[in-house]
């Protein structure tokens, strides 16, 4: 039976397991250790990513077949200048000069160009009164200047884990993602003004959701188009449709790990030797999806012509040739 469906992986591994009795019970819980070893393999491996069992290298394996094909896309909001004020010392109600038709719920304002900035907890659309997360500390004002602009952008449904910084269209690398302590341990708030985004930190992760929100360090004075490339989370697998993403020949690994999972529930020694088989299916995996993108060749994504001399997968040089035949593809240090 080929292993490409669901059901054919869950009847194979009722029989590595000892326990082909078909009941509901039976097949519940071993489906569950499949979609337990399943998503911790497209989530870059669990407790496969290192030799030692119960021990994960920091960074996951990305594979190539488990990258979304579109990424998250978006485009930042313009900001609103052109607002008057009129705020209350120690008073968190603030009203705007004229009702703005969108909701301004999670904006940030800063009023007369004093240092602080305010983000705008409640706002109902097409209605001049906001509230500040804080009471306002500066003077008393009625006709205060007022800029009113977005830093915070929440992303993605199906977020488990971006692959990359966040590709933008003014500059030729990545902005970073940075932890919220880096980013916050500078000052960002106290320094916002506006300029094309150079950082961004995630300000929070919503498991349930799949989703996060994340804060740039400044906010454009034009639309600008961003893109997250990203992992999704993959559906769950069922007995009714929903078969894994692995290509067919490496489901294996799926039979090995669940039972590597299952035998240790049973505190039974067998899931050492699963585990050790899903480790090797797993290496074997991660050197296939190198050697399928040459993801770590010195020369890829490189425009090399073939009229120098390149190293050959031999060590001797040749005219010419594919650029991977230089040295470092495959091994070849």
């Amino acid at each position: 039976m080929a292993l490409t469906t669901t059901a054919a992986i869950l009847a194979r591994l009722k029989q590595e397991v000892r326990d082909e009795v078909s009941s509901s019970d039976t097949e519940a819980r071993l489906l569950a250790r499949i979609n337990e070893a399943y998503f911790e393999i497209v989530a870059g491996g669990g407790n496969l990513n290192d030799d030692m069992r119960g021990f994960q290298k920091g960074k996951p394996a990305i594979f190539s077949w488990a990258l979304s094909e579109t990424g998250i896309k978006f485009i930042t909001e313009i900001p609103i200048e052109d607002k008057t004020v009129s705020a209350t010392l120690d008073n968190t109600s603030v009203t705007l000069s004229s009702v703005n038709a969108a909701s301004l719920v999670g904006w940030h304002i800063k009023i007369n160009n004093e240092e602080e900035v305010y983000k705008i907890t409640a706002h109902t659309a097409g209605t001049d009164a906001i509230t500040l997360d804080t009471a306002y500390i500066q003077t008393t004002g009625s006709a205060l200047s007022a800029d009113i602009f977005k830093l915070d952008y929440e992303l993605g449904t199906d977020l488990l884990l971006p692959t990359n910084g966040l590709i933008c269209f003014y500059q030729h690398e990545p902005l970073p993602i940075l932890d919220k302590r880096e980013f916050e341990k500078n000052g960002i708030l106290k320094s916002i003004g506006k300029g094309q985004p150079t950082s961004l930190c995630v300000l929070k992760r919503d498991t349930a959701n799949r989703s996060v929100t994340i804060r740039f360090d400044r906010y454009p004075d034009a639309r600008e188009r961003f893109e997250l490339p990203y992992v999704p989370v993959p559906a769950e697998l069922d007995l009714v449709g929903s078969n894994p993403i692995l290509e067919p020949n490496d489901n294996l690994i799926l039979i090995d790990y669940a039972a590597a999972l299952e035998y240790d529930l049973r505190d039974d020694t067998m899931s050492d030797k699963y585990f050790k088989k899903a480790l090797d299916r797993f290496k074997a995996m991660q050197a296939k999806d190198k050697q399928f993108t040459a993801y770590q060749d010195p020369n890829f994504a490189k425009i090399l012509g073939y009229s120098t001399p390149q190293t050959t997968l031999k060590g001797g040089f040749s005219k010419g040739g594919h650029p991977r035949n230089g040295r470092g593809w495959q091994g070849n240090n």
